[in-house]
């Protein structure tokens, strides 16, 4: 036999069994396929509960702002530094700057 016909039986014979294989993927019961399957029910009670005692719970937190009356606290000193305004600058930064020269190729 000659390289080219063995090509090509071999060619074919793989079409055929992926063919085959493809048929049977297909046409399989697909009832068992748990990913699929969606269980759109209401969020069950336990969380509910579980997020509504949290909620209480936060509800409940009462901050102690006594700290900023505290002499330590108003003692402190602010060593921040005002950040000096900018002069803003082109309208389109991407533009061609004017007076240099650009090669375009």
């Amino acid at each position: 036999m000659k390289s080219n016909s063995k090509n090509l039986i071999i060619t074919i014979a793989i079409i055929i069994v992926i063919g085959v294989a493809g048929y049977y993927y297909t046409t399989r019961d697909r009832s068992s396929d748990q990913l699929l399957i969606s269980d759109f029910s209401t969020s069950s009670p336990a969380v509910d509960n579980d997020l509504l005692t949290a909620l209480r719970a936060l509800k409940q937190i009462r901050l102690d702002d006594s700290i900023f009356k505290n002499p330590v606290w108003t003692s402190l000193t602010d060593f921040s530094k005002t950040i000096p305004t900018e002069v803003p600058g082109r309208q389109n930064p991407f533009s061609p700057l004017s007076g240099v020269a650009t090669s375009t190729q």
